[in-house]
């Protein structure tokens, strides 16, 4: 599938240089929080593992959207090395994307990508919106790992292997050095955020969005001096990012909440 390496690609150009504790941002095309774990060293990994919860959304048309139009939205969890030299390197990443059809039915896609191979949907773990789901992303070398997905409404639990596409160039690998770890909601391609393309939906509470480093295993949270906040704002919001608690964030739609 193109569509999560669209929304890769356009990602790991925009996102910026985290700031100071508990920083905010405004994008166009996602919501959600970065964290940053610092490593001098470009040959290391920063980071092993990047895990958060939440519960799959209700979605409904936005204001001033069309009833007749598909829309999509994403929520997922992962991370990437910023060390390399000349290229951005893999991201590792598995979420859920989400669609609210034009018959009014919402289907819920889970998926796992390394980009830049492109995504791959699940079908051996169901999701609905209502739902309480769990990822974690675990990357033991530059090359590969593993995506624990758990319905915690149902049970059913699945681990998942994904690897580079090419362990001898780069580009296909995790980069050592500092990195980023970020759990978010991103729009179709990351295009900005409008009302043709932006579904509403039921606030999405993050808990638990934890970052372990790979080098001493300290866990980073939102209650970390590199933790950033972002809203999504293309002229208008259309959603908006709250720190709930030290692990915790929830995004509110400004374009409809679906209750």
């Amino acid at each position: 599938m193109k569509l999560f390496n669209c929304y890769s690609a356009a990602l790991l150009s925009s996102l910026p240089s985290l700031a100071a504790a508990q920083s905010r941002d405004t994008f166009p095309a996602y919501a959600g929080s970065s964290i940053g774990v610092s490593n001098g060293d470009a040959s290391t990994l920063a980071i092993r593992k990047a895990s958060a919860e939440w519960t799959v959304p209700k979605l409904c048309v936005p204001s001033g959207g069309n009833a007749a139009n598909d829309y999509l939205v994403a929520a997922w969890v992962g991370f990437m090395g910023n060390g390399c030299s000349g290229t951005q390197g893999a991201l590792a990443q598995a979420g859920v994307l989400l669609t609210l059809k034009h018959d009014g039915t919402t289907t819920a896609a889970p998926w796992v990508e390394w980009y830049p191979k492109t995504a791959e949907f699940k079908d051996n773990i169901q999701v609905k919106p209502g739902d309480t789901i769990s990822i974690t992303v675990e990357v033991p070398s530059a090359t590969g790992g593993q995506v624990t997905i758990t319905n915690k409404s149902t049970g059913k639990s699945v681990v998942e292997q994904f690897k580079s596409s090419n362990p001898s160039g780069p580009a296909a690998n995790l980069c050592g050095g500092s990195g980023d770890a970020w759990a978010m909601i991103e729009t179709t391609g990351t295009q900005a955020a409008n009302s043709k393309i932006l579904p509403g939906f039921s606030d999405i509470t993050f808990n638990d969005f934890e970052v372990t480093s790979r080098a001493d295993k300290q866990v980073y949270n939102i209650n970390s001096q590199e933790a950033v906040l972002y809203d999504m704002k293309n002229g208008d919001t259309f959603a908006t990012t709250e720190r709930i608690s030290q692990t915790g964030f929830r995004i509110h739609s400004s374009k409809g909440s679906c209750s």
